[in-house]
């Protein structure tokens, strides 16, 4: 049985180092990157200025230069700074190098097949990466342009990299089969994973108390035995444990009562600690320990309940929806023309599923009654991204005529909305990822090899040559 699901096939769209990551690194990093694109004049130093822009590899009469190289390789050395290669600078400029031939290749492949990415999916995408970063699409202009790239620069790399990453989707998407019994093998395996991620985040609030013990054994026990009467005072609510903190520990936190961290999850707290904290309520102080010749105790000030990392609601909407294909001799401009009027015959009162037999061209839901979908539907009843919109719409409310994929343009609304217990449905769609993602990294280093293959390349500098392939 195959199952995809285009959550699985974006995950696999990273597999290309860079190329296809469009959201932080990129904004964090591309500054540097691009197929060759010329870097504004405004970024570059003086002294450049007066290098030579050499070409040092050629992709199908397209070249490569010494100006984009450079750029890749600062790139690779942000996105890696603990490799191994960054000591080495000419593997690491061979490195650099085969990712410049594998993008100029897939870019290249991209535009023969006719592969357009849209105004609108373009600023789709630039929006995803501003929120992703936590800022507005303006700030992430001006980020851009302080770097020394003009935001047009910015936008013309993001849409190469759509085409590339939808080149991708098409060719290898198809080649990956996961069946419904690896999908539950993996579950099986990982199901005390699943159980952790599916359970409240809890978030702690620590404070300790640090004293240096005496040399001997008999003030060591003395010592001990002060700290136990301490511990059932706290537990009691006889004392506060800051100000026990206070008077008694010999840390540089004692000042400020004993404070040791921020919110931290369980597995952030140091394993020697753990232990303590593990059987430990709000306000309670572990018994005394002893870590490399001190007495410690470990005191939880609070304890906050997060969501689940991954939430076992879903929210399932009752929608209708009218979709034209871009298929034939249909154009966006057409497309979108076409749901204008239907969406104009709606709210002059005509019946919802009696205009969509007239527009919609999916003819499993003719009548635009798609019924209860969510994000987790395999295959997807509605496109994914039209969730987005869902999401910002309210019920009831007719959206204006949308790109919900690169061959889909869609008005839809919602007429009743509920919340689904999918923890099921979740722990599948995340081994489906899992597995489509580790066959697919193999597929896809298949394929990319194999497009290099047919293309012609040459690259000018001997030393940049790699003995496996060129």
């Amino acid at each position: 049985m195959k199952r995809l699901l285009t959550s699985v096939i974006i995950t696999l769209l990273t597999v290309s180092s860079g190329l296809s990551d469009i959201s932080s690194s990129l904004f964090q990093n591309s500054f540097n990157s691009s197929i060759d694109a010329p870097t504004d004049s405004s970024g570059m130093s003086e002294d450049k200025r007066h290098l030579v822009n050499k070409t040092v590899a050629i992709v199908n009469s397209k070249p490569i230069t010494s100006f984009g190289l450079d750029r890749e390789v600062a790139k690779l050395e942000v996105m890696n700074p603990n490799s191994n290669f960054n000591a080495d600078s000419l593997q690491l400029r061979r490195e650099a190098l085969q990712e410049l031939i594998s993008q100029s290749v897939l870019l290249q492949l991209a535009e023969r097949n006719n592969i357009i990415i849209s105004n609108q999916q373009l600023d789709a995408a630039i929006k995803d990466i501003a929120a992703k970063n936590g800022v507005s699409v303006e700030s992430l202009k001006l980020n851009v342009e302080a770097s020394g790239m003009s935001f047009d620069s910015y936008k013309r790399r993001i849409r190469e990299q759509l085409m590339v990453s939808q080149l991708q989707q098409q060719a290898i998407s198809q080649q990956v089969y996961v069946s419904l019994e690896e999908i539950q093998k993996y579950i099986k395996k990982h199901q005390e994973q699943f159980d952790r991620e599916m359970a409240p985040v809890k978030l702690y609030t620590l404070k300790n108390l640090i004293v240096a013990l005496p040399y001997s054994k008999k003030a060591q026990q003395k010592k001990i035995d002060l700290f136990k009467k301490l511990v059932i005072a706290v537990n009691k609510d006889y004392v506060d444990f800051s100000e026990v903190v206070k008077q008694f520990s010999q840390a540089p936190n004692a000042t400020y009562g004993g404070i040791v961290s921020q919110q931290v999850k369980f597995d952030s707290i140091p394993s020697m600690y753990q232990e303590y904290v593990k059987d430990l309520k709000e306000h309670q102080v572990s018994k005394p320990f002893i870590v490399n010749h001190t007495l410690q105790m470990i005191y939880i000030d609070n304890i906050d309940e997060k969501a689940p990392i991954l939430s076992k609601k879903v929210t399932k909407y009752y929608v209708y929806a009218i979709e034209i294909k871009l298929d034939g001799g249909m154009t966006e401009e057409g497309a979108k023309s076409s749901l204008d009027r239907a969406r104009l015959a709606i709210e002059s009162g005509q019946d919802f599923t009696k205009v969509a037999l007239k527009y919609n061209q999916d003819y499993d839901h003719a009548n635009g009654r798609f019924r209860w979908v969510s994000r987790l539907d395999s295959p997807p009843a509605i496109p994914p991204a039209a969730f987005a919109k869902l999401e910002s719409m309210k019920e009831g409310e007719i959206s204006e005529p949308f790109q919900a994929d690169p061959k889909t343009w869609i008005i839809m609304k919602y007429t009743k909305v509920k919340e689904h217990d999918a923890a099921e449905e979740l722990k599948e769609q995340k081994a489906l990822e899992a597995i489509f993602s580790e066959k697919a990294q193999q597929v896809y280093k298949t394929w990319l090899t194999s497009m290099k293959d047919d293309a012609y390349i040459d690259i000018l500098e001997d030393d940049l040559k790699t003995p496996e392939l060129y």
